[in-house]
């Protein structure tokens, strides 16, 4: 792959938008090309800069009302949010001040959730397609061991987080190792384990000061994600073992082993 070719694919790599064989050929140029694999450390640099400097603001209700009031009667399909089970599905037509106000409500619905469950499927692509990478390339460790501490303060001296590394070989999910990555433009430590013939990513990056969220889990291309944020670390677990023994592996680690 040429430095041309490369440089239209940094962004959405770093996006997680690419197919998992097309992102490893990017990583391999990256491998061997300093000039590419800078720019893509100050894409990364720039959007990390962007979520911690730029000001968030949320729309607020009486906002929301308004923007829905001025809306047509009928939502398009294509753009229709999620709408939750205790929401009625048929509403007899009462005239735009209902239907505007229904849309408000709508869009309050979709500013306060629908970010999160995108954030999530970002990182989850992101995550599948680092995996993929990693395992196809030969380099899925950087740091072979069994031993937690060794591999704990290995990638702390490394990262600017100190990742989980519990030993959970008595449950069924031994540590192999472990080795330095990079997802949604982060750097990020990768605890490597192992279920039966399965490997197990869990990628671990600093979320500063973010609250902690709930996990959420995906499947795509034959691969399971669970991303979650817990004491200051976004994580992400991937694998393609069962989605149920993803989840157990999920509980242990985040219950500290």
């Amino acid at each position: 792959m040429l430095c041309d070719r490369a440089a239209t694919l940094l962004n959405p790599l770093a996006d997680g938008e690419l197919t998992w064989l097309k992102a490893w050929r990017v990583r391999r140029h990256l491998a061997r090309c300093p000039s590419c694999a800078w720019q893509l450390e100050e894409i990364g640099a720039l959007r990390s800069a962007m979520r911690t400097s730029l000001p968030y603001h949320r729309a607020s209700p009486a906002l929301a009302a308004r923007i829905g009031a001025v809306l047509p009667g009928e939502v398009p399909p294509a753009v229709r949010p999620a709408i939750p089970a205790f929401w009625p599905r048929r509403l007899p037509a009462m005239g735009m001040g209902i239907s505007g106000a229904l849309a408000g409500v709508a869009l309050t619905l979709f500013v306060q959730s629908g970010l999160s469950e995108q954030r999530a499927e970002t990182i989850g692509r992101a995550a599948i397609a680092a995996h993929s990478a990693a395992m196809t390339s030969g380099h899925a460790i950087d740091i072979p061991t069994s031993d937690r501490h060794v591999v704990k303060p290995w990638l702390s001296a490394r990262v600017d987080v100190s990742p989980p590394a519990a030993d959970l070989a008595a449950e069924g999910f031994p540590l192999i190792g472990g080795r330095l990555d990079r997802i949604d433009g982060h750097k990020a430590a990768v605890v490597v384990y192992q279920h039966r013939q399965h490997v197990i990513d869990l990628y671990v990056w600093n979320a500063g000061n973010a609250s902690d969220t709930a996990p959420r889990s995906e499947t795509r291309q034959g691969f399971n994600t669970i991303s979650w944020r817990q004491s200051g670390m976004d994580m992400v677990a991937v694998s393609d073992v069962a989605a149920g023994d993803l989840a157990d592996f999920v509980a242990k680690v985040a219950a500290g082993g």
